[in-house]
């Protein structure tokens, strides 16, 4: 329940955070694009209330779990580096920007590591060449996919932008992966607190 909820103060306190800072900005991109219209960005004043609360909220989760064991320190350490960094580059950089830099680079490289570091554990593969041929049949299906549905706004078999193509790719992409790892990360919690108590015994 703790993990559960740990993810859920994250990402609001990123999430939140990337749209108090680039407020102005997501209002320039709903006047501009009709696609965009349906943007609606919160209040400031709400932003900032949901930043600072999904922050005490999270840094209090990690405590409470540090204590309990339930949660590595270095790992915990780790995660409020990374967060640091994240709110740093929501600050200085472009929403488009700062939202790759998540998304694609901390965020994917992140979840890779500790995927392969699992399959590894759990004797699924030996190696990283063994995680790619894994991973390369998803991914090849992936960017055919985006190529065909980039291909189809090319000849204008499509009428819309290609930023309104990309946010629904996402979107396509990230409720599935949300229930996938949401149990990837429920069975590793659980493997991380089993070792701690082993150690602890």
């Amino acid at each position: 329940m703790r993990t559960r909820l740990l993810f859920m103060s994250w990402g609001t306190l990123l999430l939140s955070t990337l749209m108090l800072f680039n407020s102005a900005e997501l209002d320039s991109l709903a006047r501009d694009y009709s696609e965009f219209g349906s943007i609606h960005v919160l209040n400031s004043t709400l932003l900032l209330y949901l930043v600072v609360i999904s922050g005490l909220f999270t840094v209090s989760l990690i405590f409470i779990m540090i204590a309990r064991n339930e949660l590595l320190k270095p790992h915990a350490l780790m995660e409020l580096v990374v967060a640091f960094m994240l709110l740093v580059s929501f600050y200085l950089l472009p929403f488009l920007i700062g939202f790759t830099l998540y998304f694609i680079i901390l965020h994917a490289w992140k979840v890779m590591q500790e995927e392969f570091g699992f399959l590894k554990k759990s004797g699924v593969v030996k190696n990283p060449i063994d995680f790619i041929k894994i991973l390369s049949p998803f991914s090849i299906v992936s960017f055919m996919g985006i190529g065909l549905v980039y291909t189809a706004i090319y000849n204008q078999w499509l009428n819309i932008s290609f930023g309104y193509a990309l946010l629904i790719v996402i979107s396509a992409i990230t409720i599935p992966h949300a229930f996938v790892m949401d149990q990837f990360y429920g069975l590793l919690f659980k493997r991380k607190f089993y070792q701690n108590e082993q150690v602890i015994d």
